[in-house]
């Protein structure tokens, strides 16, 4: 979980190795299209939810800096922005 997802999607030379990455933030959408994709018919269940505000809501300077330097890779291969 606090690792950058890159590693486990890019191989030693920085190459994407999958077809398609879905984003947590998406995931419901995301996992329709990879169903698709595969051909398969599949429920996504939502079991564990929880009421939170947006994650910008929980970081400052100092944390976001810190996420930046951790997942610098995940926000670059990924097209996340601050």
């Amino acid at each position: 979980m606090f690792m950058p997802q890159s590693d486990w999607i890019i191989d030693r030379d920085g190459l994407i190795l999958v077809d398609y990455v879905g984003r947590f933030e998406n995931l419901n959408n995301d996992f329709i299209k990879i169903c698709k994709k595969l051909g398969k018919t599949a429920r996504l269940p939502h079991i564990k939810t929880s009421k939170h505000n947006h994650y910008r809501d929980y970081y400052d300077e100092e944390i976001i800096e810190i996420v930046a330097r951790w997942f610098n890779r995940d926000i670059k291969n990924f097209g996340y922005r601050y």
